[in-house]
């Protein structure tokens, strides 16, 4: 077969649009290329689009055959490209909700590739899914179109299947994330895929059965649908390469300030492990209590309500702080403490919550006590290193020393030649 044979079309308005289509999706892919940084769930999204695109043109292609040669060739290649997007989409999703860990289990990856390779044999080797014989085609508005065996629902089981599993995977990650620009990002891409699985079913299912209409490759244009609705996604909110929850999480942790974080009636709902160490009282005995009870008496909580909690009544975008307020300790002195503040939001997106910081001074004091102690005992190791270097060096020059008068001495002995 040569170049101009399986290139002998007979262009129509209806399947140069499914080129059309796939420029356009070439066009998000460029732009995404351009635009975007390189990650994972990005490089499972483009080559899931650059595979929709040698799709629609197959597609295209098949329809607008007018030999044997040239439909047994495209037919092929559309064989081969409508199976492989199934396990890209499925990465994709699991990527975009990070849940990427999932890729690398074996009971995934296993009946994921392992039914792959099956659909393509069948599709390829097999006339179960479509007649290669270009003698049972139709011809319909949109060009010729090849006959539909009566294993081709098997194909649409395995579509139907791999959606399910994707919308499902991201409807799982939009009910339990707490980042609301997270959970945008996932509602429009869930709309965007409901909205695509409706249109599909009712112009390749409902409607034909119903009107006895021929099937419509109506998915060439919904897939446009999906692929604009993620780009935009990507575009508008940014792409989140970890879990929030989880960094904010550890951030908690981590930080040695105390955090804790209060309602609108100054009751503790959250703290981090440090504050657990600055009251020496377990989480769960903190939780809940007012945070009038930790202040050393009631004067420290009026300065803590005037210079703290009233200004952001006042203004929510404010960071109010408070220099050595008194907190209670084992003495009768109290822990002296730097109080910072500020709203947040909360998960319903009202500024009922604030955040507070406590700095133990007293810590600070100690910790900058210890370094300069470290850098006291630094100093001393660099004089004993210095005194020792210097005794080095000058025992090298005393034997250089050593070294010239004896060779001076041997020359003077007898018999030795001058």
């Amino acid at each position: 077969m040569n170049i101009p044979t399986f290139f002998s079309l007979t262009p129509n308005p209806i399947a140069m649009s499914f080129i059309g289509c796939a420029i356009i999706n070439l066009l998000f892919v460029i732009y995404l290329l351009r635009k975007m940084n390189n990650t994972i769930t990005i490089f499972w999204f483009i080559l899931f689009t650059i595979v929709a695109i040698i799709a629609d043109v197959s597609n295209a292609l098949v329809n607008m055959s007018n030999n044997r040669e040239t439909f047994s060739f495209w037919l092929a290649v559309t064989d081969v490209v409508i199976i492989i997007p199934v396990p890209l989409i499925f990465s994709f999703g699991f990527s975009f909700a990070n849940k990427t860990a999932y890729l690398q289990k074996l009971w995934i990856v296993i009946p994921l590739y392992f039914s792959l390779l099956c659909m393509l044999f069948i599709s390829v080797k097999t006339d179960l899914f479509f007649s290669h014989n270009i003698a049972e085609a139709t011809h319909e508005i949109w060009g010729v179109v090849p006959k539909v065996e009566v294993g081709n629902f098997i194909l649409g089981i395995y579509f139907l299947i791999t959606q399910i599993v994707y919308f499902t995977v991201l409807l799982h990650s939009y009910l339990t994330s707490k980042d609301q620009k997270r959970k945008k990002q996932i509602k429009i891409v869930l709309i965007a895929i409901a909205i695509v699985i409706f249109l599909i079913t009712i112009t390749k299912g409902f409607l034909p059965q119903l009107f006895h209409w021929p099937v419509f490759p109506s998915d060439i244009y919904m897939q446009i649908i999906l692929v604009a609705t993620t780009v935009y996604v990507f575009s508008k909110y940014g792409l989140t390469a970890f879990n929030i929850d989880s960094v904010s999480e550890k951030l908690l942790q981590l930080i040695p300030s105390s955090i804790l974080v209060l309602n609108k009636n100054n009751f503790i709902e959250l703290i981090n492990p440090s504050t657990e160490i600055l009251f020496n009282t377990p989480k769960e005995k903190l939780i809940g209590l007012p945070i009038k009870d930790f202040f050393l008496n009631a004067d420290e909580y009026a300065k803590f309500i005037s210079s703290v909690i009233s200004p952001l009544e006042k203004n929510i975008s404010a960071i109010t702080q408070l220099h050595k307020a008194k907190l209670l300790s084992t003495t009768d002195a109290g822990v002296a403490v730097d109080i910072h503040a500020t709203i947040v939001k909360g998960a319903d997106d009202k500024n009922v919550n604030i955040l507070v910081i406590f700095t133990n001074i007293q810590s600070l004091l100690d910790q900058a006590t210890q370094l300069e102690q470290r850098v006291h005992e630094i100093e001393e190791q660099k004089s004993e290193l210095e005194s020792v270097n210097k005794l080095m060096i000058d025992r090298e020059i005393k034997m250089i020393q050593l070294k010239k008068e004896n060779d001076e001495l041997r020359k003077k002995l007898p018999g030795n030649p001058q």
